[in-house]
């Protein structure tokens, strides 16, 4: 009886420690392929070893941060990978290569004929005229003020705005003569001539499809993206001034066409990371980014980061829906996040059921983004003005509102080519509209409280450089008085932040503050300090022990990855760590905004003769070895369908407080063994079906309970039948 009693409690531990679940839920991703980036001290020899062990083979990666580009094994997939280089000591992080998505939306539903094109630029200057297709008129007044910013500046060829989206209409007449030219490369004779890995790339590069030619080729329709890039690009920089179609906000300008988004206005994280290097090592100041991502990616933060150390201004949309995305939700001070507004100063409505994208955290300033009028690919417009042209059109989108903000960037450094990221924004959110705005999701939940104003941005300011900023607990700070000399500093809350003489400042708690200059006659925009703490329930394991790792403040969720994976392993998502071998590791938790915070240390013992190792202690007893493929199997079903849910890290928690001596005692008996075996085989096909088809756990059990219920009432009607004598 005691025998049958410890080969049921088995099979009950082990079948309730793989209660499935999902992960990746979020954004779409490229199956068979990762980015990963190894720590700074391995050499290249180590890792293309690394990789050939794992079976993976390098793509392309990023010369400036280790970060490798690799293609999976057939038959590997991104879940399992993940795991696979998340354990190896030498590896600084591992993620999937997201797919990012252009943030603009379709075309208005407006089907009659409008006025003339420099009419439609309302963003530019309303004066509450029918704009559009279908006679919708806005306020007057709610636009940039871009005329008499134009008096102060039209641009200037010197600056160099990086578009990163679907590419642009090279030969569209209003662009063709704003584009960037590569100086070290000479056109059409095959060689990289400036030595930076591309061909011939005279005018910026294709990472789609990895080539010189940058064109926007979205033809048809059918695509919502039609267009993206050629329609952000006239925003930014149609020739002004030259009696032809529209104006964009720089007369003169030159815009590095990077290609990063395909057809469907979709691009990997890889691509954007190359685009990014490239705009850095080609001077450019000034990077548009359209697009977005729900996800954090690492790489993604690293790179941008790279950016801002290297003197580039990232502009953001923030997303189309509530959900503010990345990389506008980055905690980086070189990123100014921009949502939309309409006709009348009110935040736009896409009529999607959701508004532009808010939030006093991570969006920073309003501007112009519905029934926005700019080029279009040539001949690809339906017919709209009175000349029956097909080379212009309307979009909306918080992507045309990123546009805008580039384009008076693009005015800034036209006007004073020294500016820095720093100087540049804190003009941009200090001088923003406030008082013709009643719109509260704009006056309270932007940075900024405002539209953007380009005319204000250009006239002579005094504003605290940085306009806010976010910080971890203990960081230092240098702030400056851009267009005065600063007297005095001063915080509006010392409990959260100091500041000395010379405009230091020293992140000391939590919360919110503001830096106050020369008798606090300017202010600065909120500074924002978190620390982010983590908790850890035991500190001292065994091998194949398991522990919960915590993190608070911050923004959910948290990302964990272990210091030593050698030592300790930990999974990303649940934060559930495995002590592998003898030594101390540390566990970072990183939240949604990329501040980190950093655990205690954490012991291993050396691992004792005879313990059962791999985690699956009675299926390591039972087929003898953590590397035979069922307990592989049950080992891969256990980590992505229970250590991501609440419930099933209680029971892995379970099973590793029970299941110990109950696998000491399977592989002390060879017939033992052979009967677990058996047991096991249902579950070892089970989880098979579960790893291989990853279907849902509520199907699964919605299935499990029709069949448990089919088969009681079958079998109570069988014993209330009477059967004849």
């Amino acid at each position: 009886m005691k025998k049958w009693n410890i080969l049921f409690s088995t099979f009950l531990l082990i079948f309730l420690s793989v209660l499935p679940t999902s992960i990746f839920a979020e954004d779409r991703y490229v199956p068979g392929e990762l980015l990963v980036r190894y720590k700074s001290q391995v050499s290249a020899s180590a890792v293309a070893q690394s990789l050939s062990a794992k079976g993976a083979e390098q793509i392309d990666g990023s010369r400036r941060r280790s970060l490798h580009h690799v293609r999976l094994p057939e038959g590997t997939t991104v879940e399992e990978a993940l795991r696979e280089f998340r354990n190896d000591p030498d590896v600084l992080y591992a993620e999937p290569n997201y797919i990012v998505h252009a943030l603009g939306q379709t075309f208005p539903n407006e089907k009659d004929n409008a006025s003339e094109k420099w009419e439609q630029q309302w963003g530019l200057y309303n004066t509450g005229l029918s704009i559009g297709t279908g006679n919708t008129t806005g306020t007057a007044g709610a636009d940039i003020n871009a005329p008499e910013a134009w008096d102060i500046t039209t641009g200037s060829t010197n600056t160099v705005i990086a578009i990163l989206d679907t590419g642009m209409d090279m030969d569209h007449p209003e662009l063709v003569n704003q584009l960037w030219t590569n100086s070290g490369e000479t056109a059409g004779n095959g060689r990289d001539d400036d030595g930076n890995g591309y061909v011939d790339d005279r005018q910026g590069w294709d990472f789609i499809n990895d080539d010189n030619d940058p064109d926007d080729d979205n033809l048809g329709a059918g695509s919502n993206q039609n267009n993206h890039g050629t329609h952000i690009a006239g925003i930014i920089g149609a020739e002004g001034n030259n009696s032809t179609g529209i104006a964009g906000i720089n007369w003169d300008v030159s815009l590095m066409i990077l290609k990063v988004l395909d057809a469907n206005g979709e691009g990997p994280v890889d691509k954007i990371v190359l685009a990014i290097d490239y705009a850095i090592d080609k001077g450019a100041k000034i990077i548009n980014a359209s697009w977005g991502l729900t996800s954090f990616s690492q790489s993604l933060y690293d790179t941008v980061k790279d950016a801002r150390d290297s003197g580039l201004l990232v502009i953001a949309a923030a997303g189309n829906t509530s959900t503010v995305e990345y990389p506008a939700r980055y905690n980086l001070d070189n990123i100014i996040s921009v949502t939309a507004t309409d006709l009348d100063d009110n935040l736009a409505d896409f009529g999607t059921g959701t508004k532009a994208a808010v939030g006093v955290r991570d969006v920073d300033l309003a501007a112009p983004g519905e029934l926005i009028y700019s080029t279009f690919i040539v001949g690809d417009a339906p017919a709209n003005l009175s000349d029956n042209t097909k080379d212009y059109y309307w979009k909306d989108g918080t992507s045309q509102a990123a546009a805008f903000v580039s384009g008076v960037a693009g005015l800034l450094l036209a006007d004073n080519s020294i500016l820095t990221p720093d100087q540049i924004k804190a003009r941009i959110l200090g001088s923003v509209e406030t008082d013709s705005i009643t719109d509260t999701s704009i006056l309270n939940s932007t940075a900024s409280g405002g539209r953007l104003n380009a005319a204000a941005a250009l006239t002579s300011q005094i504003v605290v450089v940085p306009y806010g900023t976010s910080l971890l607990k203990g960081e230092i700070r240098q702030f400056t008085l851009d267009g005065a000399v600063a007297t005095d500093w001063a915080t509006s809350n010392p409990n959260v932040g100091t500041i000395d003489a010379n405009g230091l400042f020293t992140a000391e708690g939590t919360g919110s503050c503001t830096v106050l200059a020369n008798n606090e006659t300017y202010t600065s925009g909120t500074i924002y300090v978190e620390e982010i703490t983590v908790n850890v329930d035991t500190t001292s394991l065994d091998p194949d022990e398991t522990t919960t790792i915590t993190a608070s403040g911050g923004t959910a969720p948290y990302t964990y990855t272990s210091s030593d994976p050698k030592v300790l392993t930990v999974d990303a998502a649940s934060g559930v760590a495995t002590g592998v071998d003898k030594g101390s590791a540390t566990v970072t938790a990183s939240d949604a905004r990329g501040f980190f915070g950093i655990s205690e240390s954490i012991s291993v013992s050396s691992a004792g003769s005879g313990k059962v190792t791999g985690n699956c202690f009675i299926a390591t007893a039972a087929y003898g070895s953590q590397l035979e493929p069922h307990v592989r199997t049950l080992r891969h079903f256990r980590d992505r369908y229970l250590l991501t849910n609440d419930a099933g890290r209680l029971f892995v928690r379970l099973y590793y407080r029970l299941s110990p001596p109950l696998a000491a005692t399977i592989a002390a008996h060879p017939a033992l063994r052979t009967v677990v075996r058996f047991l096991l085989l249902p579950l070892v096909l089970f989880g098979s079906l579960m790893v291989k088809t990853g279907i849902s756990w509520k199907v699964f059990f919605a299935v499990l309970f029709v069949i448990i219920g089919g088969t009681a009432m079958l079998l109570r009607r069988r014993s209330g039948t009477v059967q004849s004598p």
